[in-house]
């Protein structure tokens, strides 16, 4: 029986387990992949300054240091796991798909998911070769080459920074297809295609062109890989399962100003709450979903 149990191993997740540690609690944590850090291993070479000036290091850094803590402070990690489904009688019952772990409260940091082509009703064949910018980011960051001719579909300009990371590793793209029309001095020395929306992808087993609506003209581009960088929603599918009160505007759990969510005893922080929390939000609520439900357990 642990006292918390913190669900994804991000940057949310491990500084709630740290207060909820430091307030008494015995802590677990469950971690989805083999490794703790979630979206900041993918932004570990830049800077996480926040506005209270609590960190002014490094991404990397910042996280290196926060691992440590964890690892000094003792508390157990569970790499690998997925939550599939939650039990409450006098405590939770956690099952995970391999065991079942019992906790007086949980704190959910599973952050957001990427929005693919079927959140976005893009119709077409369903072929390989399409990507959402996080699936592309960790397969070029293990030095992977996710295809030939990329094309990237990008919404409110998230697209370029995303073409950038790319060419920086020596993938080739088409270009940049963005669905905002207000044109941005990029600095890139690819194309930039402004009020462009992909209205469907074709190709047999993998993708081979792409038709673009480009200020109401439709035209077809050939590539062989499309990546969607079209942000982010809350990872709240556990919420919807237990029924939470959800708020509709960020599609995440409506939180107390604990953090805790409309089902007593499981609390919530950072952007699995609200896709757009920055670094400072994601501190300042981890700290005070750790500490509540640390206060919940004991009770």
């Amino acid at each position: 029986m642990y006292d918390v149990v913190v669900v994804g191993g991000g940057l949310s997740g491990l500084v709630a387990a740290l207060e909820a540690k430091r307030n008494g609690s015995e802590v677990l944590i469950l971690e989805r992949s083999n490794e703790l850090g979630g979206k900041l291993l993918l932004y570990s070479g830049e800077s996480c300054q926040t506005k209270v000036g609590e960190y002014s290091k490094k991404c990397g850094d910042v996280l290196t240091g926060i691992i440590n803590e964890i690892h000094s402070e003792g508390i157990e990690v569970m790499y690998g796991r997925h939550v599939e489904d939650i039990k409450k009688k006098e405590q939770f019952r956690i099952y995970t798909g391999l065991e079942y772990v019992d906790a007086r409260a949980i704190v959910f940091a599973t952050g957001t998911k990427d929005k693919t082509r079927f959140t976005l009703n893009i119709p077409g064949d369903r072929v390989s070769g399409v990507f959402t910018e996080s699936m592309a980011l960790e397969l070029v960051a293990d030095e992977l080459i996710i295809g030939k001719n990329v094309a990237i579909l990008s919404q409110n300009y998230e697209g370029i920074n995303t073409a950038k990371m790319l060419l920086e590793h020596g993938i080739s793209v088409l270009g940049v297809f963005e669905e905002k029309v207000e044109e941005k001095n990029v600095n890139l020395e690819i194309p930039v295609y402004y009020g462009a929306r992909v209205t469907e992808i074709r190709g047999k087993g993998r993708v081979e062109r792409i038709r673009v609506s480009i200020d109401g003209k439709s035209q077809w581009f050939s590539c062989d890989t499309l990546v969607i960088s079209a942000g982010r929603i809350p990872n709240a599918k556990m919420f919807l399962k237990l029924k939470a009160e959800m708020l509709p505007s960020t599609k995440g759990p409506v939180v107390k100003g604990n953090m805790e969510s409309s089902v007593t005893g499981i609390f919530a922080c950072g952007s699995v709450v609200d896709a757009n929390c920055d670094f400072d939000c994601a501190l300042q609520q981890a700290k005070t979903a750790g500490k509540a439900a640390a206060d919940f357990a004991r009770r």
